[in-house]
């Protein structure tokens, strides 16, 4: 007894089983989404968005700002309102709260392939061929590497503008308007990318439609007369959705302003509010900040980075891995090339395919958003991927032609390969920034500042010294941790941390102000009393090593204990605490070394002030631990570092201890 052959050609519901299934490998590669592990804007941009979900209230007017002072923003208000939700139920428990947040931009994420793919459904008629254009775009290295990224900019807006382009289809093959309405709002409530959707889609669809109403307009059938009616009908609708979207947009932005005015009591200017000052700097107007950035915001390296971030939307990531390039030191030109060739053939074979004003409004909405916006643009790589139109329209095109030269099966075994690209990529991405001795770090950072949330009420002032800089994640990081907290900063500048209630470090101290002795890495000290309690630690210190106006070096057990004095007491460069300290240990035992330091027979303790630094009123001052074998002196000092390479002393003292 034969079995009947299943044509899976004619399985109308097995694409998008499949596509659904293929998703959810993003869910079980990725590594441990409860941290903040992946490298650059990855961590930076998902700490920095937490924060401001995390400080989301009506008790703030439902502001936007990651600490006490209003940050420079406009972003609309609707993501971080999803955010919240999805944080709320978990406390003060931040694994939970990050993993939540990833989870809700992985479900964000995969909702925009299936918009992807029930659009290209009906723009190509063919489900299979929908199917493996959407896997392969979003089997890229930007769609991947960023589609777990807590940012409202990236993951919602994008899915924000495939809802809005689904809308688009639908409204031209069916008419459904109020459809389209709706899906932009919504959009709108998401991110202002869909801005950058909207333009071209309007003037195109005006421009269409008027050009065949002048030419429909010539015969005086009433068949003719009707269709110039219903013409013009469309263009009208196209006003609509302009204007209309417009105003909503504007509703948006104006309930942001409202609130940062109020915030301020209207004793500030509206120009100086936040959100207009982000506005100025991302259309170009900062020129401070246009000087800093001159070099990548000129014309010719960021058309071609442009070129070079389209390859890589373009390309799987299997395909074309992550090689942590740099365009402006080491130019690629073949996938600068291959972004061009890509960007060309899309534009170019639109003139051969039937829906050209829906699929030219989808390739050129990276663009729409990307020249306009060049001052943000150019430094954040994750807004490439809003160039997903290109590989969308490039894969849906050249497959489309395949059935006529080679049969339908061939698309079928092609949507396999796609398959199989995408879970390849995704297990190789999932691999990509983690280090499993910093995850390891990172758990153990998450618990510290759990602790230290249980001490420090919301309203009180915490103090975050500049060595928080050395984790993952950043000051903005330190924001999410301590959301509600009234924060102080170390960076640039040092400022009075007396006048805050407690200060977070790095350094672990044994004052009694310690009021987290059971932390791994990151502490909490009570203000009050430090300065006396640093007094009288250095009163029972016995000094080593003494450089008068430079730095006095103190020994207090296993420590070294750095105190320069401030003001006129001083010597040398007002910055010689911003300047590299060498600190050289010479042990009993030289097996006691490192292998890499055995030759040399002393171990490089090089650092860095600022990284040691404990807060002082009246001094500068700096603990440094020593290492836990026996040692018969140290030798250390500064230098300064000439421009051809020499090295002056600043100061250099040596003390033995086998004397």
């Amino acid at each position: 007894m034969s079995g009947k052959k299943v044509n899976l050609r004619s399985a109308r519901r097995l694409p998008l089983l499949l596509l659904l299934l293929v998703l959810s490998t993003v869910f079980l590669f990725g590594n441990d989404r409860g941290q903040f592990y992946r490298p650059g804007l990855h961590n930076a941009g998902s700490a920095w968005c937490l924060a401001v979900a995390a400080n989301l209230s009506p008790e703030h007017n439902f502001l936007l700002f990651y600490h006490q002072t209003l940050d420079k923003d406009g972003t609309p208000f609707g993501g971080y309102a999803l955010i919240k939700l999805a944080i709320l139920p978990f406390g003060n428990d931040f694994s939970a709260q990050i993993y939540a947040a990833r989870l809700v931009f992985l479900l964000f994420y995969a909702g925009s392939a299936v918009l992807a793919y029930l659009s290209l459904c009906r723009l190509t008629a063919d489900r299979w061929i929908a199917l493996t254009a959407s896997l392969l775009a979003f089997s890229s290295y930007y769609l991947l590497y960023y589609n777990d990224m807590v940012a409202t900019e990236n993951g919602l807006s994008l899915f924000g503008v495939l809802l809005t382009f689904h809308g688009m289809v639908l409204f031209v093959e069916e008419g459904r308007f109020r459809q389209l309405i709706l899906k932009a709002c919504a959009a709108l409530l998401l991110g202002w990318h869909v801005y950058a959707l909207l333009l071209p889609f309007i003037v195109l669809g005006m421009a269409s439609d008027l050009n065949r109403a002048r030419r429909l307009s010539a015969p005086p059938s009433l068949a003719g007369q009707n269709q110039v009616l219903r013409r013009r009908a469309a263009v009208q609708r196209y006003l609509t959705l302009g204007v209309g979207t417009l105003l909503f947009g504007m509703a948006v932005l104006s309930f942001n302003l409202g609130n940062e005015y109020r915030a301020f009591d209207g004793q500030v200017p509206l120009t100086e509010l936040p959100t207009v000052k982000s506005m100025t700097y991302r259309f170009g107007a900062d020129d401070e900040f246009n000087e800093h950035y001159a070099e990548r915001l000129e014309w010719g390296n960021f058309l071609e980075n442009q070129f070079y971030r389209i390859a890589r939307a373009t390309l799987p990531f299997y395909v074309s891995p992550f090689d942590n390039y740099y365009i402006y030191e080491d130019k690629d030109y073949l996938n600068m090339l291959i972004g061009a060739l890509a960007s060309g053939v899309a534009v170019i074979g639109l003139l051969f395919v039937r829906q050209k004003m829906l699929l030219a409004t989808l390739v050129s909405a990276g663009f729409c958003w990307a020249l306009p916006m060049r001052h943000t643009t150019a430094l954040h790589d994750f807004e490439s991927v809003f160039y997903i139109g290109v590989p969308l329209v490039l894969f849906a095109m050249g497959l489309s032609r395949l059935p006529r030269l080679f049969g339908g099966r061939l698309i079928v075994g092609l949507s396999a390969a796609a398959l199989l690209v995408f879970v390849l990529s995704s297990f190789e991405m999932g691999r990509v920034g983690h280090d499993p001795q910093a995850s390891e770090f990172q758990e153990a950072v998450v618990a510290d500042f759990e602790r230290i949330r249980t001490i420090v009420e919301p309203g009180q002032s915490v103090f975050v010294s500049v060595s928080y800089r050395l984790f993952a994640g950043g000051g903005r990081a330190v924001d999410y941790y301590l959301a509600g907290r009234m924060i102080g900063r170390s960076w640039p500048a040092w400022p009075d941390i007396f006048a805050y209630n407690f200060f977070v470090s790095r350094r672990r101290v044994d004052f009694p102000a310690l009021l987290t002795p059971e932390n791994r890495y990151i502490f909490l000290y009570r203000r009050s009393g430090y300065s006396a309690q640093i007094d009288e630690m250095i009163g029972q210190s016995e000094l080593v090593i003494r450089r008068d106006g430079y730095v006095d070096v103190y020994r207090s057990g296993n420590r070294l204990i750095y105190v320069r004095p401030q003001g006129e007491d001083s010597v040398g460069p007002s910055s010689v605490t911003d300047m590299r300290f060498f600190l050289h240990v010479t042990p009993v035992d030289v097996d006691d070394l490192p292998a890499h330091r055995k030759q040399h027979e002393f171990d490089n303790l090089d650092f860095r002030f600022d990284n040691y630094r404990i807060p002082h009123r009246d001094r500068d001052v700096a603990v440094r631990e020593l290492p836990d074998y026996d040692f018969t002196g140290i030798r250390t000092g500064q230098y300064l570092v000439n421009e051809d390479g020499s090295y002056t002393h600043l100061w250099e003292g040596e003390v033995r201890f086998d004397e």
